[in-house]
C-alpha cells in the first residue's frame, strides 16, 4: 500500500543479491511506518471529533451565563455571599444584644423584687 504523495516504491531487490535482507528490512520498515501513520490519521479523527464535542460543551456553558459573561457572575455569587455573611452577622448580633436584655431584665426585675421585700419587711 503505497502511501500518496510519497516516493516512488524501491525497487524489487535482484534476487539472492547480497542487498537483499536490506530491501526486505526497508520493505517492513516502511510497512510499519503506514500503520502508524493510518494509526495517527485515525487518532487525529477521534480527537477532532472530542474537540467538536469540547466546544459544543463550552458554547453551551457560555451560553448560560447572560452575555457569555462569566466574571460578572462570579461577582454576583461573590456579592450574594457577602449579604448572606452579613445578613449572618446581624441576626446573631440581634440574638446576642437580645439575649442581653432579657438577662439584665431579668437582674432588675429580682432586684427591684428583693428591695420591695427589704421596704416592706421594715416598715
Amino acid at each position: 500500500m503505497p502511501i500518496p504523495d510519497q516516493a516512488p516504491a524501491i525497487p524489487d531487490p535482484p534476487p539472492g543479491g547480497p542487498q537483499a535482507p536490506l530491501y526486505v528490512l526497508i520493505y517492513q520498515l516502511s510497512q510499519k511506518l503506514e500503520q502508524v501513520i493510518n494509526h495517527n490519521e485515525e487518532t487525529r479523527e477521534l480527537l477532532r471529533a472530542h474537540m467538536a464535542g469540547e466546544e459544543q460543551l463550552l458554547s453551551k456553558f457560555l451560553n448560560a451565563f447572560p452575555d457569555s459573561d462569566t466574571e460578572s457572575h462570579r461577582r454576583y455569587h461573590e456579592a450574594l455571599m457577602k449579604q448572606l455573611e452579613q445578613r449572618g452577622k446581624l441576626r446573631a448580633a440581634i440574638i446576642e444584644k437580645t439575649t442581653t436584655g432579657v438577662i439584665w431584665l431579668g437582674v432588675v426585675w429580682i432586684a427591684s423584687a428583693v428591695w420591695e421585700n427589704i421596704k416592706n419587711n421594715l416598715k
